[in-house]
Protein backbone atom coordinates (compact mmCIF):
# COMPACT_ATOMS: atom_id res chain seq x y z
CA UNK A 1 0.00 0.00 0.00
CA UNK A 2 1.59 3.00 -1.20
CA UNK A 3 -0.34 5.35 1.62
CA UNK A 4 1.84 5.78 4.68
CA UNK A 5 0.63 9.18 6.51
CA UNK A 6 2.78 11.28 7.64
CA UNK A 7 3.00 11.85 11.61
CA UNK A 8 2.42 15.92 12.37
CA UNK A 9 5.49 17.49 14.02
CA UNK A 10 4.80 19.09 17.58
CA UNK A 11 6.13 22.22 16.08
CA UNK A 12 3.30 24.65 14.71
CA UNK A 13 4.51 26.87 11.87
CA UNK A 14 4.36 30.50 11.81
CA UNK A 15 2.04 32.78 9.45
CA UNK A 16 4.89 33.42 7.03
CA UNK A 17 6.16 29.57 7.60
CA UNK A 18 2.50 28.85 6.31
CA UNK A 19 3.35 31.09 3.64
CA UNK A 20 6.14 29.86 2.54
CA UNK A 21 5.02 26.30 2.76
CA UNK A 22 1.94 27.06 0.36
CA UNK A 23 4.25 29.14 -2.19
CA UNK A 24 6.85 25.90 -2.28
CA UNK A 25 3.52 24.34 -4.13
CA UNK A 26 4.20 26.56 -6.66
CA UNK A 27 6.72 26.30 -9.71
CA UNK A 28 7.40 23.59 -12.31
CA UNK A 29 6.52 20.14 -11.36
CA UNK A 30 7.09 16.44 -12.45
CA UNK A 31 3.87 15.09 -11.43
CA UNK A 32 2.37 11.53 -10.36
CA UNK A 33 -0.88 10.35 -9.86
CA UNK A 34 -1.84 6.82 -7.78
CA UNK A 35 -5.12 6.21 -6.13
CA UNK A 36 -5.83 2.68 -5.51
CA UNK A 37 -9.31 1.18 -4.26
CA UNK A 38 -9.57 -1.22 -2.02
CA UNK A 39 -12.49 -3.45 -3.71
CA UNK A 40 -12.20 -2.62 -7.27
CA UNK A 41 -8.88 -2.72 -8.85
CA UNK A 42 -10.59 -1.49 -12.21
CA UNK A 43 -11.55 2.24 -10.28
CA UNK A 44 -7.47 2.40 -10.05
CA UNK A 45 -5.68 5.69 -10.85
CA UNK A 46 -2.18 5.85 -12.65
CA UNK A 47 -1.25 9.22 -14.13
CA UNK A 48 2.01 11.61 -15.11
CA UNK A 49 2.19 15.09 -16.30
CA UNK A 50 4.32 17.87 -16.20
CA UNK A 51 2.48 21.29 -14.35
CA UNK A 52 3.80 24.89 -14.05
CA UNK A 53 2.07 26.55 -10.97
CA UNK A 54 1.15 29.93 -10.04
CA UNK A 55 0.88 31.46 -7.42
CA UNK A 56 -0.39 34.88 -6.50
CA UNK A 57 -1.82 36.59 -3.75
CA UNK A 58 -5.85 37.59 -4.10
CA UNK A 59 -6.30 39.92 -1.38
CA UNK A 60 -5.04 39.72 2.83
CA UNK A 61 -4.80 36.52 3.98
CA UNK A 62 -5.71 34.80 0.65
CA UNK A 63 -3.36 33.42 -1.87
CA UNK A 64 -4.06 31.15 -4.92
CA UNK A 65 -2.37 28.40 -6.57
CA UNK A 66 -3.29 28.50 -10.62
CA UNK A 67 -2.12 24.68 -11.91
CA UNK A 68 -1.08 24.92 -15.94
CA UNK A 69 -0.56 21.11 -17.21
CA UNK A 70 1.99 20.46 -19.89
CA UNK A 71 1.37 17.03 -21.39
CA UNK A 72 0.37 13.87 -20.77
CA UNK A 73 3.31 12.01 -20.48
CA UNK A 74 5.93 14.12 -18.66
CA UNK A 75 9.33 12.04 -20.10
CA UNK A 76 7.56 12.93 -23.89
CA UNK A 77 7.03 16.75 -22.47
CA UNK A 78 10.65 16.93 -20.99
CA UNK A 79 12.27 15.44 -24.60
CA UNK A 80 9.93 18.28 -26.24
CA UNK A 81 7.35 15.47 -28.04
CA UNK A 82 4.18 16.74 -26.35
CA UNK A 83 3.18 20.54 -25.78
CA UNK A 84 -0.26 20.25 -25.74
CA UNK A 85 -0.87 23.04 -22.27
CA UNK A 86 -4.28 23.63 -20.61
CA UNK A 87 -5.54 25.42 -17.70
CA UNK A 88 -5.69 22.46 -14.90
CA UNK A 89 -7.49 22.65 -11.25
CA UNK A 90 -6.68 25.62 -8.45
CA UNK A 91 -6.61 25.35 -5.19
CA UNK A 92 -7.07 28.63 -2.82
CA UNK A 93 -5.84 29.19 0.90
CA UNK A 94 -7.66 31.53 2.96
CA UNK A 95 -6.15 31.97 6.79
CA UNK A 96 -8.83 32.24 9.59
CA UNK A 97 -11.98 32.09 7.13
CA UNK A 98 -15.02 32.16 9.13
CA UNK A 99 -17.57 30.98 6.77
CA UNK A 100 -17.19 27.38 4.28
CA UNK A 101 -19.37 25.87 2.14
CA UNK A 102 -19.70 22.48 2.92
CA UNK A 103 -20.73 19.79 0.50
CA UNK A 104 -24.03 17.89 1.19
CA UNK A 105 -24.19 15.42 -1.75
CA UNK A 106 -26.23 15.12 -4.58
CA UNK A 107 -23.73 17.91 -6.20
CA UNK A 108 -25.38 20.66 -3.39
CA UNK A 109 -23.07 22.99 -0.96
CA UNK A 110 -24.29 24.43 2.09
CA UNK A 111 -22.76 27.95 3.87
CA UNK A 112 -22.28 27.47 7.28
CA UNK A 113 -20.28 29.31 9.82
CA UNK A 114 -17.51 27.70 11.54
CA UNK A 115 -15.30 28.26 15.04
CA UNK A 116 -12.69 29.93 13.87
CA UNK A 117 -8.77 28.48 15.61
CA UNK A 118 -5.78 30.47 15.49
CA UNK A 119 -3.75 29.61 13.50
CA UNK A 120 -6.36 27.61 11.16
CA UNK A 121 -6.61 27.25 7.34
CA UNK A 122 -9.33 26.94 4.90
CA UNK A 123 -8.17 24.74 2.11
CA UNK A 124 -10.12 25.23 -0.97
CA UNK A 125 -10.46 22.79 -4.35
CA UNK A 126 -11.76 24.58 -7.73
CA UNK A 127 -12.77 22.59 -10.71
CA UNK A 128 -11.67 23.89 -14.06
CA UNK A 129 -14.51 26.24 -14.18
CA UNK A 130 -13.92 27.54 -11.21
CA UNK A 131 -17.03 26.12 -9.35
CA UNK A 132 -16.02 25.08 -6.32
CA UNK A 133 -15.04 20.92 -5.97
CA UNK A 134 -14.59 20.98 -1.77
CA UNK A 135 -13.33 23.08 1.05
CA UNK A 136 -12.39 22.59 4.62
CA UNK A 137 -10.39 23.57 7.40
CA UNK A 138 -6.81 22.81 8.69
CA UNK A 139 -3.45 24.01 10.42
CA UNK A 140 0.18 23.57 8.89
CA UNK A 141 2.37 22.19 11.28
CA UNK A 142 5.64 21.30 10.82
CA UNK A 143 5.46 22.11 7.23
CA UNK A 144 2.72 19.36 6.64
CA UNK A 145 -1.22 20.25 6.44
CA UNK A 146 -3.72 17.92 7.33
CA UNK A 147 -7.73 18.39 6.87
CA UNK A 148 -10.61 16.09 6.07
CA UNK A 149 -14.12 16.82 4.11
CA UNK A 150 -17.21 15.64 2.38
CA UNK A 151 -16.70 16.27 -1.48
CA UNK A 152 -18.20 14.80 -4.24
CA UNK A 153 -17.32 12.37 -6.50
CA UNK A 154 -14.28 12.40 -8.56
CA UNK A 155 -15.26 13.20 -12.34
CA UNK A 156 -13.70 10.12 -13.90
CA UNK A 157 -15.81 8.12 -11.62
CA UNK A 158 -19.03 10.01 -12.36
CA UNK A 159 -19.75 8.00 -15.74
CA UNK A 160 -18.44 4.70 -13.93
CA UNK A 161 -20.76 5.59 -10.94
CA UNK A 162 -22.56 2.58 -9.88
CA UNK A 163 -19.19 1.18 -9.95
CA UNK A 164 -18.25 -2.10 -11.38
CA UNK A 165 -18.75 -4.07 -8.23
CA UNK A 166 -22.31 -2.40 -9.03
CA UNK A 167 -22.48 -0.42 -5.45
CA UNK A 168 -22.97 3.32 -6.58
CA UNK A 169 -21.88 5.86 -4.00
CA UNK A 170 -22.85 9.29 -3.41
CA UNK A 171 -19.60 11.05 -2.07
CA UNK A 172 -16.16 10.52 -1.11
CA UNK A 173 -15.04 11.90 2.58
CA UNK A 174 -11.38 13.16 1.67
CA UNK A 175 -8.27 12.66 4.45
CA UNK A 176 -5.61 14.24 2.90
CA UNK A 177 -1.87 15.17 4.48
CA UNK A 178 -0.08 17.59 2.41
CA UNK A 179 3.49 18.18 2.90
CA UNK A 180 5.43 20.74 1.11
CA UNK A 181 9.42 22.56 0.77
CA UNK A 182 11.27 23.10 -1.77
CA UNK A 183 11.98 20.17 -3.48
CA UNK A 184 8.29 19.85 -4.38
CA UNK A 185 5.61 18.56 -2.13
CA UNK A 186 3.40 15.51 -1.79
CA UNK A 187 -0.33 14.86 -1.17
CA UNK A 188 -1.38 11.65 0.65
CA UNK A 189 -5.05 10.32 0.66
CA UNK A 190 -7.19 8.26 2.79
CA UNK A 191 -10.31 8.28 1.31
CA UNK A 192 -13.90 6.77 2.21
CA UNK A 193 -16.20 6.16 -0.35
CA UNK A 194 -19.89 6.61 1.14
CA UNK A 195 -23.29 5.97 -0.28
CA UNK A 196 -25.56 8.08 1.98
CA UNK A 197 -29.11 5.74 3.00
CA UNK A 198 -30.45 5.28 6.74
CA UNK A 199 -27.10 6.06 7.56
CA UNK A 200 -23.67 6.64 6.18
CA UNK A 201 -22.57 3.25 4.62
CA UNK A 202 -19.23 2.36 3.66
CA UNK A 203 -18.36 0.98 0.07
CA UNK A 204 -14.88 1.06 -0.50
CA UNK A 205 -11.70 2.59 0.72
CA UNK A 206 -9.34 4.66 -1.60
CA UNK A 207 -5.67 5.23 -1.11
CA UNK A 208 -3.79 7.87 -3.32
CA UNK A 209 -0.47 9.63 -3.73
CA UNK A 210 0.62 12.73 -5.56
CA UNK A 211 3.69 13.79 -6.03
CA UNK A 212 4.97 16.91 -7.45
CA UNK A 213 8.62 16.78 -8.34
CA UNK A 214 9.90 20.10 -8.77
CA UNK A 215 12.23 20.75 -11.89
CA UNK A 216 13.50 23.17 -14.37
CA UNK A 217 12.31 23.07 -17.78
CA UNK A 218 11.42 25.32 -21.07
CA UNK A 219 8.07 24.36 -21.36
CA UNK A 220 7.19 26.11 -17.98
CA UNK A 221 7.83 29.46 -19.83
CA UNK A 222 5.34 28.09 -22.00
CA UNK A 223 2.87 27.44 -19.99
CA UNK A 224 3.45 31.05 -17.69
CA UNK A 225 3.13 32.89 -21.33
CA UNK A 226 -0.06 30.80 -21.69
CA UNK A 227 -1.72 31.38 -18.59
CA UNK A 228 -0.66 34.84 -19.13
CA UNK A 229 -2.63 35.21 -22.31
CA UNK A 230 -5.97 34.61 -20.00
CA UNK A 231 -5.71 34.92 -16.56
CA UNK A 232 -7.81 38.08 -16.81
CA UNK A 233 -10.69 36.17 -17.94
CA UNK A 234 -10.56 33.55 -15.53
CA UNK A 235 -10.19 35.88 -12.84
CA UNK A 236 -13.53 37.52 -14.22
CA UNK A 237 -14.78 34.00 -13.86
CA UNK A 238 -13.88 33.80 -10.47
CA UNK A 239 -15.48 37.30 -9.81
CA UNK A 240 -18.81 36.18 -11.19
CA UNK A 241 -18.83 32.85 -9.13
CA UNK A 242 -18.33 35.07 -6.19
CA UNK A 243 -21.11 37.52 -7.33
CA UNK A 244 -23.84 34.47 -8.11
CA UNK A 245 -22.95 32.97 -4.58
CA UNK A 246 -23.16 35.92 -2.59
CA UNK A 247 -26.11 36.30 0.05
CA UNK A 248 -27.36 32.39 -1.04
CA UNK A 249 -27.18 29.78 2.26
CA UNK A 250 -27.01 26.86 -0.10
CA UNK A 251 -26.76 25.80 -4.22
CA UNK A 252 -27.31 23.37 -6.33
CA UNK A 253 -24.37 22.57 -9.50
CA UNK A 254 -26.99 20.74 -12.13
CA UNK A 255 -23.86 20.54 -14.37
CA UNK A 256 -20.48 20.42 -15.16
CA UNK A 257 -21.15 21.98 -18.33
CA UNK A 258 -19.57 25.37 -18.30
CA UNK A 259 -16.10 23.78 -18.26
CA UNK A 260 -15.96 22.94 -21.77
CA UNK A 261 -18.08 26.97 -22.09
CA UNK A 262 -15.14 28.45 -20.47
CA UNK A 263 -12.02 26.39 -21.64
CA UNK A 264 -12.76 27.60 -25.22
CA UNK A 265 -13.54 31.15 -24.61
CA UNK A 266 -10.02 31.45 -22.59
CA UNK A 267 -8.18 29.43 -25.46
CA UNK A 268 -10.22 31.94 -27.81
CA UNK A 269 -9.29 34.67 -25.69
CA UNK A 270 -5.56 33.63 -25.60
CA UNK A 271 -5.32 32.99 -29.78
CA UNK A 272 -7.07 36.56 -30.06
CA UNK A 273 -6.82 39.09 -27.63
CA UNK A 274 -9.67 40.93 -29.51
CA UNK A 275 -11.90 38.49 -27.99
CA UNK A 276 -13.49 39.34 -24.22
CA UNK A 277 -16.19 39.02 -22.23
CA UNK A 278 -17.88 41.08 -19.93
CA UNK A 279 -18.78 39.96 -16.61
CA UNK A 280 -22.54 39.90 -16.36
CA UNK A 281 -22.56 37.46 -19.87
CA UNK A 282 -19.90 35.19 -17.66
CA UNK A 283 -22.98 35.60 -14.68
CA UNK A 284 -25.76 34.47 -16.83
CA UNK A 285 -24.09 31.66 -18.03
CA UNK A 286 -23.57 30.62 -14.45
CA UNK A 287 -26.75 31.09 -13.55
CA UNK A 288 -27.76 28.23 -15.94
CA UNK A 289 -26.00 25.94 -13.97
CA UNK A 290 -26.76 26.81 -10.51
CA UNK A 291 -30.27 27.18 -9.01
Amino acid sequence: MILNLILVSALTNSYSDDIESIKARSGCFKVSYEFYDNNTPSSNLTADAMEWVAFEEIENNKFSLQRIVIGEDPDASIQGDSTEIAKHWREEWEYEAPVVWNYQSGMRWKREDQKVEEGSWVYRDYQLDESLRYESSGQWNGGVFQTSVDAPLPRREIKTNPRPDGKAYDLLHRFMSLRADQSGSQEFYANQKIRLSTERELISMESGLIHYQRIEHPLCENAEAYWNSQKDFWKLVQKAWGAELEGKDSYHLKSYRLIGSFMQIGEEIASNPNTSLELAEIGAMIRQVVE
